[in-house]
C-alpha cells in the first residue's frame, strides 16, 4: 500500500528527492505505530511532550476518543497565521491549529521551513492557547471582575444567578477567571456574549508582584491550613485578578441578581462586609499592592499556629493598609464560605512518623517524594501514615460531622486521641485535647508504636501511594477508605511476603494499574500478571519556580570525600557547597519540620549550577527542575543501596567507583564548566507517563494547571538557537480510520515527547 502512494507521489513529482522522503516517513510512521501499540500494552502511556514548548495533552478521560474542540480560535492566533488548505488529488491537509489534536486524510503533506520561536502555552478549556490571549485582556480593563477559583463545576443553582445578573447588566464588560475546566465550559456556554472568560493561572497572574512566590510557599500552607488553604487561594487570586483588570469585583456566592447603579463603577472602594464579597479597584492599583505586599508578609513570616487561625480581612484590617478607602453599605447576598465547596472532598499524604521513631538514623527522601505529590493536591486534611495507615486530621476551624475527632495541628503535636491511647507513642488526653497546652502534655511511651486518630470508614481519602516499601512491620493492604493512586512504588524484597498474600494482591488489582518506581519491582510484579508499567518517580514532576535566574553554586550532596577528590577537580571542589540530607533527631517527632527541611532544600538544589550526590531523592528531583547531576554509584550508597536506583540512574550523568576508592568509570567528556544534563528521550516519556496517571483525576488535573505545574517548561540548559525544520508525516490507507486510530496516531504525532508546537508568520511549502 505504501509503495503504490509512494509511486504515484514520484510520479507526479518526478524527483527522487520525493520518494527518499515518503518511503522515510512511511517507515518511522510505521514504525511508531507499531511501538506505540506495543507501549500500550504494557501499560506504558506517553501522552505528554515537553521541552522548549511544553504541550499539554487534550484534558479528559484516558483512552477516550479525539477530544472536542470548546471553543473558536480565531482570536487566539496572534502569534502566527493560519495557513490556507494544501489541495491535492489525494485529499486535503487539515491543519493542527493547536486545537488538542489531529485530523488525519490523505494529503500531500509539506515540509516547513523557518525559525522556532519560543512560544509559552496554557490551557484554555479542552485545548492549547498562547499566552498572548492573556496578555490581551491584561492589558485593558473591565467593568466587572467575577472568579471561581475552585477546581470544581459552579453549583447550578449559583450558576443561574450569574447568569441572570450578568444579562440585567449586559452593558459591562466582563472578565470572568475559572479555576477548572467544567466552569470555562459553563462561562463559554452562557456568557460568552457578554463576557470574556480566562483560566486562573497563578503563576502568570502572581509574576512580578508581591505574591510571585506564592506558588513555592504553597507546600508547606497546603500542610498547615487544611480546607482553608482553598480560601487562601480564592482571596490571592482576587487580589491579582483585580491588579490585573481592575474594575467592580463581585464574589460569586454574594452575587446580586439585580442591575447594578452606576456609582458602583467610580472611584475606589469597599464594601461593608469584606473586600472579598464586593469592592472597586482601578487597574494597578496602589491599594491592592499593599495589601498584596501584607498578606505575602505575613504567609512567610507567621508561625504555624497563626497560619492554622488564618483570616485575609482580619490581617488586612489589623495592617491598615485599606483604611484611607471609602466603606459603601452595598446591600449583597451571603457570602459563602469558599472551604463549604469542597467539605466533602478530602485528601491526604503520606506521613512517616512510625518510621521517624524506630530508625536510627532519619533523612529527607521520604518527605521529598511527598512535595511532589502536593503540588497536584488542592488542599490536605489528613496525614496517612505509611507504615500504619493511621490518619490523622488538619482542622483549624469548625470541625464538619467527619471531622468530629480532629483537632489542629500545633508546634508541638502531630498525633491525636487514640481509641486505645496506651499502645501509642504519642497520646494525648481528652483535658490536654481541650486546654490546648500541647508543648509540655506530648507524652513518650518508649518501646510501643506510633498510632493516631482511628480511622472514619465512612470518609474516602485520595491519597498518592508513592513511596519506599520494605519493612517487615509495615501493614499491607492499607484501610479500605482510601482512593490511592498507585505510581512510583517500591516495593523491596523484605516486603514481597505481605504484599502477595491474597489480600495484598486483590489490593493491587482492585486499585491498579501499578507504577514501579524502579526496574526490579516492575519484573516482580510482572511476572506476578499485575498490571504494571514503569512510572519511575513522582519527583521527576518536580516543578522548579526559579528557572530564570543566574547559577554558580555547585552542590555536593552526601559524597564520600574520596570518591569526591578522585572524581571532581580542585576548582570545582574548592568552591563547592556540602549539604546533606540527614535530619537532627530534634526532627523525628516533629512532622511540620521535616516537610520544612524537605522544603528547603528543594528550594537549595532549585537555584543550582551543577549537584554531585550519591542520594538518589536529590538526583532525582534536580534532573525535574532542570539542574544538572553527576550521580556517584559508590559500593555503599546512603540511604541503603540494593535495586533501588535500577533502571533510574540512565537519567543522568552517573559515575561508578570501585570498593577501595581507586578509580571510577564514566564522565568521558564531561563539562565541569557548562555542565548539562543528558537528553534522553526516557526522561521525557517517564513524565508523560506519570502525568497521563495524574490527569485522571479531574481535581489534581485542574490544580496543576491553575499552579503552572503543566504544560512542563523546558529544561534544556543552552537551547539550540538555530533554525529548525518541520517535517508533517503523511498516513496513507485504504481504509477509513477509526477512532482508535485516530487515538493513537494523535498520540504519536503530537503527545511524542520529541513533538514542537509553533506559529509562523512566514512558511514556505516544498
Amino acid at each position: 500500500m505504501y509503495a503504490e502512494m509512494v509511486a504515484k507521489m514520484c510520479r507526479r513529482r518526478k524527483g527522487t528527492v520525493a520518494l527518499l522522503l515518503l518511503l522515510g516517513a512511511a517507515a518511522l510512521v510505521h514504525m511508531l505505530i507499531f511501538l506505540f501499540i506495543d507501549g500500550l500494552s504494557r501499560g506504558q502511556a506517553t501522552d505528554l511532550a515537553e521541552e522548549i514548548v511544553a504541550i499539554v495533552p487534550p484534558v479528559g478521560k484516558a483512552g477516550s476518543g479525539v477530544s472536542p474542540v470548546k471553543e473558536n480560535l480565531h482570536e487566539i492566533h496572534t502569534v502566527g497565521v493560519k495557513p490556507p488548505p494544501v489541495k491535492s488529488s489525494s485529499g486535503e491537509i487539515i491543519h493542527l491549529d493547536n486545537q488538542g489534536f489531529l485530523r488525519l486524510l490523505p494529503a500531500a503533506m509539506p515540509t516547513i521551513y523557518g525559525p522556532k520561536p519560543s512560544v509559552s502555552t496554557f490551557h484554555k478549556g479542552g485545548s492549547l492557547t498562547t499566552a498572548h490571549q492573556f496578555g490581551q485582556y491584561s492589558n485593558t480593563t473591565s467593568d466587572v471582575v467575577m472568579l471561581w477559583s475552585h477546581y470544581t463545576a459552579i453549583p447550578q443553582a449559583l450558576m443561574n444567578k450569574i447568569d441572570t445578573f450578568v444579562k440585567l447588566n449586559r452593558e459591562k464588560s466582563l472578565v470572568f477567571v475559572c479555576g477548572s475546566r467544567e466552569c470555562m465550559n459553563q462561562i463559554d456556554g452562557k456568557l460568552w456574549k457578554h463576557g470574556k472568560s480566562l483560566r486562573l493561572l497563578l503563576p502568570t497572574l502572581a509574576k512580578d508582584t508581591p505574591l510571585d512566590d506564592f506558588v513555592s510557599r504553597s507546600a508547606i500552607l497546603k500542610l498547615l491550613m487544611g480546607h482553608r488553604f482553598q480560601v487562601l487561594v480564592h482571596e490571592i487570586s482576587v487580589l491579582l485578578a483585580l491588579w490585573t483588570f481592575g474594575g467592580l469585583y463581585i464574589d460569586t456566592a454574594s452575587i446580586m441578581t439585580s442591575k447594578l447603579p452606576d456609582q458602583y463603577f467610580k472611584g475606589e472602594w469597599v464594601g461593608n462586609e469584606s473586600m472579598f464579597s464586593i469592592s472597586r479597584f482601578e487597574r494597578r492599583s496602589p491599594f491592592i499592592k499593599n495589601a498584596m505586599a501584607v498578606i505575602q508578609s505575613a504567609y512567610s513570616s507567621q508561625s504555624r499556629s497563626q497560619i492554622q487561625k488564618w483570616d485575609t480581612d482580619s490581617i488586612l484590617l489589623s495592617s491598615k493598609v485599606l483604611s484611607q478607602l471609602d466603606n459603601r453599605q452595598v446591600e449583597v447576598g451571603p457570602r459563602e464560605d469558599a472551604l463549604n465547596f469542597s467539605r466533602r472532598d478530602h485528601y491526604g499524604v503520606l506521613t512517616f512518623d512510625h518510621r521517624a521513631t524506630v530508625a536510627k538514623d532519619i533523612n529527607a527522601g521520604d518527605e521529598i517524594q511527598t512535595l511532589a505529590a502536593l503540588q497536584f493536591l488542592p488542599f490536605v486534611d489528613r496525614f496517612v501514615d505509611r507504615d500504619t495507615w493511621d490518619v490523622t486530621c488538619i482542622e483549624t476551624h469548625a470541625p464538619s460531622d467527619n471531622d468530629a475527632k480532629c483537632v489542629s495541628v500545633t508546634e508541638y503535636t502531630r498525633f491525636i486521641t487514640h481509641s486505645n491511647p496506651k499502645n501509642s507513642s504519642f497520646y494525648l488526653t481528652k483535658s490536654e485535647v481541650g486546654d490546648g497546652n500541647f508543648e509540655a502534655k506530648a507524652k513518650l511511651r518508649k518501646g510501643s508504636t506510633v498510632s493516631s486518630q482511628a480511622n472514619n470508614p465512612n470518609e474516602t481519602i485520595t491519597i498518592f501511594l508513592n513511596a519506599w516499601y520494605n519493612s517487615a512491620d509495615m501493614i499491607w493492604p492499607p484501610k479500605g477508605n482510601l482512593n490511592p493512586l498507585m505510581l512510583s512504588m517500591y516495593f523491596g524484597p523484605n516486603f514481597w511476603n505481605k504484599l502477595l498474600t491474597v489480600s495484598g494482591e486483590n489490593y493491587l488489582k482492585n486499585h491498579g494499574p501499578v507504577g514501579a518506581r524502579d526496574e526490579n519491582t516492575f519484573r516482580v510484579l510482572r511476572d506476578k500478571k499485575f498490571l504494571v508499567y514503569m512510572s519511575a518517580c513522582l519527583t521527576l514532576l518536580m516543578h522548579n519556580p526559579n528557572l530564570e535566574i543566574t547559577r554558580e553554586d555547585v552542590l555536593v550532596v552526601d559524597v564520600d570525600q574520596r570518591a569526591l577528590e578522585l572524581i571532581v577537580p580542585y576548582h570545582i571542589r574548592k568552591s563547592a557547597i556540602t549539604v546533606t540530607h540527614n535530619l537532627p533527631s530534634s526532627m523525628k517527632f516533629d512532622r511540620i519540620a521535616r516537610y520544612e527541611a524537605a522544603h528547603h532544600l528543594m528550594e537549595l538544589y532549585s537555584r543550582a549550577k551543577l549537584v554531585l550526590t550519591s542520594r538518589i531523592h536529590c538526583a532525582l528531583p534536580c534532573i525535574a527542575m532542570g539542574i544538572p547531576v553527576v550521580f556517584v554509584e559508590t559500593d555503599v550508597l546512603p540511604g541503603g543501596g540494593g535495586n533501588r536506583s535500577e533502571g533510574l540512574t540512565k537519567l543522568f550523568h552517573t559515575v561508578t567507583v570501585d570498593r577501595m576508592m581507586t578509580s571510577f568509570k564514566g564522565l568521558e567528556n564531561f563539562n565541569w564548566d557548562k555542565p548539562e544534563n543528558i537528553k534522553r528521550e526516557i526522561f521525557a516519556r517517564f513524565r508523560a507517563t506519570l502525568w497521563h496517571e495524574i490527569r485522571k483525576f479531574p481535581a489534581f488535573r485542574e490544580i496543576a494547571i491553575t499552579f503552572g505545574i503543566v504544560p512542563l517548561k523546558s529544561l534544556r540548559r543552552f537551547e539550540d538557537k538555530k533554525s529548525s525544520v518541520l517535517t508533517f508525516f503523511q498516513v496513507y490507507t485504504s481504509s477509513e480510520l477509526t477512532q482508535r486510530n485516530r487515538r493513537s496516531l494523535e498520540s504519536i504525532f503530537y503527545h511524542h515527547p520529541n513533538a514542537r508546537s509553533a506559529h509562523f508568520k512566514q512558511y514556505s511549502v516544498t
